[in-house]
């Protein structure tokens, strides 16, 4: 791997050397081209100027017309392929490199700057998606892509993905917003690029704002009317965009995203799940507002005249979204009391619904997605924002959140939502009870139908059932009221925590799996609370037992006189 290190020399003399002969203007900008209210924390420090086009030196042909060459190319990674690193293969000084990477960036960060930045991902749309025909005079549209210390080579690859596979004409700008880093890569290097691609620039914000803010940043500062905000670890597939400005200009008030595929943060490799092979499971919510998701109707799926129909979502998926300006400005945007990153595509996804928009997945536009872990730092801002989402949004259902994180909500103070409840008034939006009819017309799922909520002890032993974080399985534990205990039996008899529901395992063990992808058989996760306080799993008629060392749960013959037996539902106030 020698020869990598001195390649990243000669690039890194290069860029050095190019820093001295470029002029890198930088000039205080005017934050927003609307009347938009935003908070002077996001005033940006400096903008680069948005480059002339850029004409690549490329032979023309006799009749003067420039000659286009196959878009062909070599090397680790191409085509979205895996790359495997063999860490036993890699040179000792190299090691601390690959694992500093991985440390910082909770990705293969080594093998991401070994990939081409220009690697073109095949087209692996099929046939349907292929055959779909857009008007000519789809409109322009702005992308956004807020980043904070990210790793150089996964952000510029997001922005060549996207040059590549955008038509020149549907491109408006690509607005790049520093949320305050302070990674050096980010800085000179990153302007050198920039300066060299056409309708690509830079917004550096004064100090962090969290992902939210920054994006308002991005939109504000738009000259497109229609915008999309990415993820800055995304890839493009071909004809992703047209679908999504053609869907925008027949719904008008629809928040959309793509058909998200995945790239591991591994090896590399991009992976799309066949739309027509969907288990049609899409995101929505449980009474804490965390992503979940929940099951079409059958009748929904039967109904649907095309595989290239719009899917509609409860809740749009967080690492993207599309949109017409004017009516994200019309709802507020981003909520600007909310703060750093969480709850925002809830917030937004149940506007649009309520103040009369859709929210949709289009089938034919395909990205891709890294998955990994948050770089927005949080305590109980999280919170704070689901909490306001619930006080602004939710109705009568907000003691669903107040129930829930009843211990933390009453050392968070929320902020004002005035603002909030004044844009809600002012677009006629519906109550919270019409997203949920909204949702249920397409939907299975349980928000309001439950029996019992909060946390159940037991009578012999006095703990209470406790989710493991890997929510693997219950434990014992004591009785503290967090959310770690917060446990429902639904009207279905399902008993779960968040997105969990607890089934059997083996002779006499119990487990938690996924409620709407893991679970084969529904009547497996039907449970009764009885008259005699014993929780009874109905298909093999035994009990919950709370075993002796206060710790482990066990699933026994069900015993009248057993106290192991006896759980006492307590609300968690």
């Amino acid at each position: 791997m020698k020869w990598v290190h001195r390649m990243i020399s000669v690039t890194i003399l290069y860029a050095t050397t190019l820093l001295y002969l470029v002029v890198r203007i930088q000039h205080n900008a005017e934050f927003s081209k609307e009347s938009f209210p935003i908070s002077d924390c996001i005033e940006p420090l400096s903008e680069n100027p948005k480059p002339e086009k850029i004409t690549n030196n490329v032979p023309e042909n006799d009749d003067g017309n420039i000659k286009v060459y196959e878009r062909r190319q070599f090397g680790p990674g191409i085509n979205g392929s895996a790359v495997a690193v063999d860490e036993r293969e890699i040179e000792p000084e190299d090691m601390p490199q690959f694992r500093d990477d991985y440390a910082n960036d909770d990705f293969n960060g080594y093998l991401s700057d070994i990939i081409s930045l220009h690697r073109i991902v095949a087209d692996y749309r099929p046939d349907i998606c292929r055959a779909q025909k857009y008007l000519d005079a789809l409109p322009e549209m702005g992308v956004v892509i807020p980043f904070k210390n990210e790793h150089l080579s996964i952000l510029l690859r997001t922005v060549y993905s996207i040059l590549y596979n955008t038509p020149e004409h549907l491109l408006k700008e690509i607005v790049l917003v520093d949320d305050g880093s302070v990674n050096s890569e980010l800085k000179s290097i990153l302007d050198v690029h920039l300066a060299n691609l056409p309708k690509v620039r830079v917004l550096r914000l004064r100090k962090s704002v969290g992902l939210m803010m920054a994006r308002q940043a991005g939109i504000n500062s738009l000259d497109a009317e229609y915008f999309v905000c990415l993820d800055c670890h995304m890839e493009v597939l071909p004809g992703w965009i047209e679908p999504l400005l053609s869907r925008l200009l027949e719904e008008p008030k629809a928040l959309l995203c793509s058909n998200v595929g995945s790239i591991d943060r591994h090896t590399f490799k991009l992976h799309h799940a066949e739309i027509w092979q969907i288990l049609y499971i899409f995101p929505f919510l449980l009474f804490n507002l965390d992503t979940t998701s929940a099951k079409y109707k059958k009748s929904f799926v039967d109904s649907r005249g095309s595989d290239a129909d719009p899917f509609p979502f409860g809740i749009i998926q967080g690492m993207m979204i599309v949109m017409r300006k004017s009516w994200f400005q019309q709802l507020g945007g981003f909520d600007p009391g909310m703060k750093i990153w969480g709850s925002e595509q809830m917030e937004l996804s149940i506007k649009v619904w309520t103040c009369g928009g859709r929210v949709e997945m289009i089938p034919c536009s395909f990205v891709a997605h890294m998955f990994r872990r948050n770089v927005w730092k949080m305590k109980n801002e999280g919170v704070a924002n689901i909490l306001r989402v619930a006080e602004v949004w939710l109705d009568d259902h907000k003691y669903k959140i107040h129930k829930y994180y009843h211990n933390r909500r009453k050392q968070i103070d929320i902020g004002d939502v005035s603002d909030r409840i004044r844009i809600r008034k002012e677009n006629n939006c519906k109550p919270f009870n019409f997203y949920l009819d909204k949702i249920r017309e397409f939907a299975h799922f349980e928000f309001t139908e439950v029996q019992q909520t909060g946390a159940v002890k037991n009578l012999k032993t006095e703990m209470c059932l406790d989710a493991l974080p890997s929510k693997k399985g219950p434990i014992q534990y004591w009785c503290h009221g967090d959310e770690l205990q917060f446990f429902e039996l639904t009207d279905s008899g399902k008993l779960r925590f968040l997105e969990h529901c607890m089934l059997p395992k083996g002779n006499n063990s119990v487990q938690m799996k996924f409620c709407t992808h893991e679970i084969r058989d529904e009547l497996e996760a039907e449970w009764d609370y009885t008259e005699s306080k014993q929780i009874k799993h109905v298909q093999s008629e035994r009990c919950l037992t709370a075993a002796d060392d206060k710790k482990s749960i066990q699933l026994n013959t069900c015993l009248n006189d057993n106290p192991n037996q006896v759980w006492s539902w307590y609300s968690m106030k």
